[in-house]
């Protein structure tokens, strides 16, 4: 139904590390399920507008740093964390000394973010604000799924 893997994932290697490496520079796609919902309804209605084989990223236009992201979660879910930068190769014997996966640090350690102008534009659909302002919507919802996994 929702998100049961990014922010999760965040979740753990938040709870597993005393800090992340480049937290401050590492850039994010993201994309709230609401906005997401109305950018494909608007390219349904603008159908023809798109090129046969057009290839769009859906995210949102603003890319999201790692530590925003973080101390957003970290505010709307209610955990107690202070994002310390730390070195990649600490990090990852963190990881290995709790059992977790280096896949997922590998994951935020670099951008990972696409250019997407154009999906909300064909769409004729505002992207609205970025995660910062529209996770809060959706805390609820996360603080009840990651409980169940605790």
């Amino acid at each position: 139904m929702g998100d049961r893997w990014f922010v999760p994932e965040l979740v753990k290697l938040i709870c597993l590390l005393s800090g992340l490496p480049n937290a401050d520079q590492v850039r994010l796609s993201t994309i709230a399920v609401d906005d997401l919902a109305g950018v494909l309804a608007g390219l349904v209605t603008h159908a023809d507008a798109l090129p046969p084989g057009t290839v769009l990223h859906a995210n949102h236009p603003t890319p999201t740093v790692l530590r925003t992201m973080i101390d957003t979660v970290v505010r709307n879910i209610g955990l107690s964390w202070t994002n310390r930068h730390t070195s990649r190769e600490q990090a990852g014997k963190e990881i290995r000394a709790n059992d977790g996966s280096e896949r997922h640090l590998a994951r935020i350690c670099a951008d990972h973010w696409y250019t997407s102008e154009r999906i909300w534009r064909l769409a004729d659909y505002d992207p609205g604000p970025g995660f910062a302002e529209t996770f809060s919507r959706y805390a609820s919802w996360y603080r009840t799924e990651l409980s169940k996994s605790t």
